[in-house]
């Protein structure tokens, strides 16, 4: 399943992003041309705000795909479960989403990472997916991470939840921390409500 209907906003900045790659090159001459100016002192300050254009649009992709993360969350949290949920996603095209089950089937396993991981099936390689979670993830499920090779791994929380952020870096993955204002009161809200639950999600006595 592609991602689709993206913002208008989104897509606005990728007009901008391609319109600026055409730009910056006869800006580059210009200014040094008419200034003498040194050519890397210019071509540093075009890759800084190209950068900061590509950025946005990453941005604005991840808020996305981390909206259907939560969706799942919510799932979770209407059958009575631990509010967490995940898409593994290559880069637009979603794989797989999930969402935590421990509750609802009894399986101490189904974490949402987890739940996403079986529903995405048999894979050759799983290194060029991302995997967006709306909860930073606890030490199962990072070495889940770490045992197929994910690339990338987007947080929506890391505040009520600090995980393994550690350990999936030390082991090559690249974390983005959205911390979305959704997803940390829908887990801080659980929290305050269920703490026996919660303890016994991440294995805390």
């Amino acid at each position: 399943m592609e991602l689709k209907g993206c913002s208008c906003h989104y897509l606005l900045l990728k007009r901008q992003c391609y319109a600026t790659g055409y730009t910056i090159i006869l800006v580059f001459f210009l200014i040094t041309s008419w200034y003498g100016l040194a050519a890397t002192t210019v071509l540093d300050q075009i890759a800084f705000t190209f950068n900061q254009i590509c950025m946005r649009m990453n941005t604005q992709e991840h808020i996305e795909l981390m909206d259907i993360a939560f969706e799942e969350a919510k799932k979770s949290f209407l059958e009575g479960g631990v509010p967490v949920g995940s898409v593994l996603a290559l880069k637009k095209t979603i794989i797989s989403t999930g969402h935590n089950r421990r509750v609802q089937n009894g399986d101490p396993l189904a974490h949402g990472e987890m739940d996403c991981f079986r529903n995405a099936g048999r894979r050759s390689t799983y290194s060029n997916l991302s995997l967006y979670t709306t909860l930073s993830p606890c030490m199962m499920c990072a070495g889940t991470i770490v045992q197929f090779g994910i690339g990338s791994v987007i947080i929506g929380d890391d505040i009520n939840y600090q995980g393994n952020i550690d350990f999936l870096k030390a082991h090559g993955v690249q974390i983005t921390i959205l911390n979305d204002p959704k997803c940390i009161s829908l887990m801080r809200d659980f929290i305050s409500s269920n703490p026996s639950l919660w303890n016994e999600d991440i294995g805390k006595t």
